[in-house]
C-alpha cells in the first residue's frame, strides 16, 4: 500500500532542501518541496521509508515566510495580507533569488 512512499524531510539543522515549486502547498505533495518535522528527531533516527514514522514526526509544510528566508529575500519581506496562500506558495516556486543562485 505504501510503496515508494516517500518525502523530502528537512530537519532543523540541515543544509539542504529540495526545489519549492509553484504546486507546493496543493493537493500534489510529492516532489513539490520539503516538510519538516514538527517533533524532534535526528538525522540518524529518521526512517524516511516508513510512513508510520512519518505520521509521528507531524510533518508540515514551509510557511511561505520560511521559503522566502530560504530563497534570500530581504529580511520583512511580505506579501499583501489579501494574497492567499496558495498564491504565495505559486510565486515562491517561481521565483528565483540572484543570492541562492550565485
Amino acid at each position: 500500500e505504501y510503496k515508494n512512499y516517500r518525502h523530502d524531510i528537512t530537519l532543523p539543522a540541515s543544509q539542504h532542501s529540495t526545489t519549492f515549486t509553484k504546486a507546493y502547498g496543493s493537493k500534489y505533495i510529492i516532489g513539490t518541496g520539503s516538510f519538516i518535522p514538527t517533533q524532534p528527531i535526528t538525522e540518524t533516527e529518521l526512517r524516511r521509508d516508513d510512513p508510520t514514522q512519518l505520521v509521528q514526526l507531524g510533518l508540515r509544510f514551509f510557511s511561505p515566510a520560511e521559503i522566502a528566508a530560504l530563497h534570500g529575500f530581504p529580511a520583512g519581506f511580505s506579501f499583501p495580507a489579501t494574497l492567499p496562500r496558495i498564491q504565495q506558495y505559486r510565486l515562491l516556486g517561481n521565483s528565483m533569488s540572484v543570492p541562492v543562485v550565485t
